[in-house]
């Protein structure tokens, strides 16, 4: 409707134009249903690089592009325009006007290398592209047609804030058609966005509660075929307090959009449930004594049927064979390569399993002998209990291999992160916060007062994550870049994975509204140096990237702070061995005195015995009362599946050497115990990876046809064929180009196509060939002869049909 308004102001019969605008006012009126905003707002391009020439509409650079004029005549500092409202002429200075086109009319692409870094070679480049995101859209509807597989997008929330432009001008909370601007805005940039995808592809969008339902009825017309999926991030816990006195939002919402038969991956964490350290025994913790320990039932009268040998191959410490319980009247031969249940004071005990039992874990190597124990004739037994048979069944130990001696089982614990849940649709993670994993992430690298509302890096990375976990060769892009978060998210990603994804990031180089407001009253104009100098692309985009990327900044110094990798690793448990003043042997015997003791160490009060030591399962305490019976205590220690949950022990003497000696046979007792904790990385050690900054511009079509843009154009040529190696070069003079660590060649000179075919015969890796050529019959018979070669393009009549862009009504 804004369309045909501002065509109607252009009816130069005034009676007509009167008449025309009432019936207008009528349609206007009628009531409608569903999504309802003017579609046809008109979008303008302004082309800050390209010259105004006679002919060209242009606009000021300040402010709305939407009165525009028609260039008469162009001298070497002014241009004449006329208005393309009322006619009149009136000249400007040339620093403050710019080209423009409205969407709709062709323009012709290239890039420009800006800067670049490079730390790994044998990974394929990011890109990061300063231009408009529309333009950049469709030139990769040439590039990447159909091969992305993550789309994720962080668009303007169009809260008011003047924190985007429409035309060139920021769009304010009392602009009465902010809502059908920013859904013209997005509906234009979505409808170029979806055919980019896979057929397996995914899009992603975060957004707030002011455009969210809007958001949500768009999609329902864009991508009517994709399954959509809103998930609530939790991302500001503290609350907003910028509500008006309503509820204080503490959330932001992501909506996945899957193409085809795309679904979330699952992951090693659901983003809901509580989130829990976990502790784990050392593997030969879990192999636990067979002898049955205690006075109540562990005793061979008590359980005759466990009373049975174990032949023993004393060489190879093998379980040769199982034998059958002991007639309770016969007493046992003691004989090196048997094992009995003899207990420590010499008494006659039990095994904790009966004998079919353990022949059945025998077979599997779930039991086998530790050492000899000469004062007690025997052989120590260990087996694995239900609980840890229960984890090797589940995945979260396994059995790598068996000894090949005794066939005893290779225990070791799965990766932390190896057992996935499917992840919800709430989201509360600590990491998801933005002001700590956003804000104060990046004024860390940057400095204070660089980008307002940045996303949490892990927010990012796990929205990601969710699509693209098991495809480490993923193409993810991002044409609302922002301050760059979405390849600092695939770098962590990558590292933590090491995943090959490649990342395209898009962003124009506007100023704030406030630094605009204050460079124009200073005469700094967009083109300006000082001006682009303080763009988003430039001063943080690419500044983030970089030093992110390299580990420091251009002046030297370190980034200070970690990663939290989102994989999981286990570290040992530190635990305590502590001395315990010298007591009288008569506190330390008292039955009240141990209690009182007990409680002060705050452990459980009701477990305490007349035994010489305070040890029991689910306790993380243990004392020796007896200063005696340390050899025996850490014999128990060793045992004892009481031990893997301590995290104090206390002995009954001074400090002192006697001390030292016991706290040093404490130690080495104890079974190994692992802490789950998420592995971290230091930001100072960069990424490996590679990044091109390039920034878009616009072609003279007739220049191209001559011949005289190919350095504009290699760029295009190098992303297409995946951005592996550097970038090259070329030269005029140069009769083609074969790059040695890229995938693709160039031929400029058909008449030395030969040389050219002998060249890329000799490559096996190249997926690209580009021909210059304006025969069509001659393309197709150079392509003929590079059969090895999957993808042959026609330059440059193919760049003029497919590389126009700003035409999306006749592309979609």
């Amino acid at each position: 409707m804004a369309y045909l308004e501002e065509a109607i102001q252009r009816i130069t019969d005034t009676q007509l134009r009167l008449a025309i605008q009432h019936e207008v006012r009528k349609l206007k009126s009628d009531k409608k249903f569903g999504l309802v905003f003017e579609e046809h707002l008109p979008e303008l391009a302004p082309l800050f690089d390209t010259p105004i020439k006679p002919g060209m509409r242009f606009s000021k650079k300040i402010r709305s592009v939407n009165s525009s004029w028609l260039a008469i005549s162009v001298s070497d500092d002014a241009v004449v325009g006329k208005s393309e409202v009322d006619g009149s002429e009136e000249t400007f200075p040339l620093r403050d006007v710019v080209a423009i086109k409205p969407f709709g009319q062709a323009v012709y692409p290239a890039l420009t290398l800006v800067d670049w870094i490079e730390r790994d070679s044998s990974r394929p480049w990011h890109a990061l592209i300063e231009a408009d995101n529309y333009h950049a859209l469709q030139l990769f509807n040439y590039l990447h047609p159909g091969q992305v597989d993550c789309i994720y997008i962080d668009p303007p929330y169009n809260t008011g804030d003047r924190n985007w432009k429409y035309n060139n001008d920021y769009v304010g909370e009392n602009d009465a058609w902010k809502h059908s601007k920013w859904l013209a805005m997005m509906q234009r940039r979505l409808l170029l966005a979806r055919t980019l995808l896979k057929p397996d592809g995914v899009l992603i969008i975060t957004i707030d509660e002011n455009e969210v339902h809007h958001l949500a009825m768009l999609l329902e017309r864009v991508v009517p075929d994709m399954k959509r999926q809103m998930v609530t991030i939790v991302s500001n816990p503290g609350g907003s307090t910028s509500t008006q006195g309503l509820f204080s939002r503490v959330e932001e919402y992501a909506i996945f959009c899957f193409n085809g038969e795309a679904t979330p991956f699952p992951g090693p964490d659901d983003m809901l449930s509580p989130e829990q350290t976990k502790e784990q025994p050392a593997t030969d913790a879990m192999w636990q004594s067979l002898l049955r320990r205690g006075e109540r039932d562990g005793r061979r009268q008590d359980r005759y049927g466990m009373f049975y040998p174990i032949f023993v191959d004393p060489v190879t410490k093998g379980i040769l064979r199982v034998g059958d319980p002991l007639p309770r009247e016969q007493d046992p031969e003691f004989a090196p390569d048997v094992a009995w249940p003899i207990r420590r004071d010499g008494s006659l005990g039990r095994w904790r399993i009966g004998p079919e039992s353990l022949r059945h874990l025998v077979k599997k190597g779930f039991a086998k002998v530790g050492r000899y124990d000469a004062k007690r004739r025997t052989w120590t037994v260990l087996y694995l209990q239900d609980k840890t048979l229960r984890e090797i069944e589940t995945g979260v130990i396994r059995v790598s291999g068996h000894d090949l001696n005794t066939g005893a089982a290779i225990l070791e614990f799965a990766k932390a992160d190896a057992v996935l849940h499917p992840l919800k649709t709430v989201w509360n993670r600590s990491l998801h916060h933005a002001g700590s994993h956003g804000s104060t992430l990046l004024r860390e690298v940057l400095g204070p007062g660089s980008f307002s509302y940045p996303k949490s890096i892990y927010a990012t990375r796990d929205a990601i994550a969710a699509v693209v976990r098991q495809k480490p060769h993923a193409l993810v892009l991002d044409f609302f870049a922002g301050s760059g978060t979405t390849l600092h998210s695939v770098n962590l990603l990558n590292a933590e994975d090491g995943g090959n994804r490649r990342c395209i990031l898009v962003t124009n180089n506007e100023v704030s509204a406030d630094e605009e407001e204050e460079l124009v009253e200073r005469g700094i104009r967009p083109g300006d140096t000082e001006w682009e100098s303080l763009g988003i692309c430039r001063a943080v985009t690419w500044p983030r990237l970089k030093y992110t990327t390299a580990g420091h900044r251009d002046d030297g110094s370190l980034l200070q702070g970690k990663y939290h990798l989102g994989v999981k690793e286990m570290v040992p448990q530190r635990r305590i061995v502590a001395s315990m003043p010298a007591l009288a042997p008569e506190v330390l015997n008292s039955f009240e005195d141990r209690k009182a003791i007990v409680r002060m160490c705050q452990a459980k009060m009701s477990l305490v015995d007349g035994g010489p030591w305070y040890l029991h399962e689910k306790q993380e305490v243990a004392i020796l009362w007896d200063a005696s019976m340390v050899e025996e205590f850490c014999d128990e220690l060793s045992s004892s599946e009481a031990s893997v949950g301590l995290k104090k022990i206390y002995l009954p003497m001074g400090d002192g050497s006697e001390f030292r000696r016991a706290k040093a046979l404490v130690q080495q007792a104890l079974p190994s115990v692992f802490r789950e904790v998420e592995k971290t990385r230091h930001w100072n050690e960069g990424f490996d990876a590679n990044i091109a900054f390039l920034k878009l511009n616009f072609l003279d079509p007739l220049s191209v046809e001559l011949g005289n843009e190919l350095e504009g154009l290699v760029p295009l040529l190098w992303l297409m064929a995946g951005g592996y190696g550097n970038l090259p070069q070329i030269a005029r003079t140069e009769p083609f180009i074969v790059p040695n660590d890229a995938r693709f060649a160039l031929l400029v000179r058909e008449d030395r196509f030969r040389e050219f075919r002998a060249v890329v015969e000799k490559r096996d890796d190249l997926e690209w060939a580009f021909l210059v050529t304006d025969n069509t019959e001659a393309f197709f018979q150079m392509r003929s002869q590079l059969e090895r070669i999957v993808n042959v393009k026609q330059l440059y009549k193919n760049y003029l049909e497919n590389f126009e862009i700003n035409v999306w009504e006749r592309k979609i």
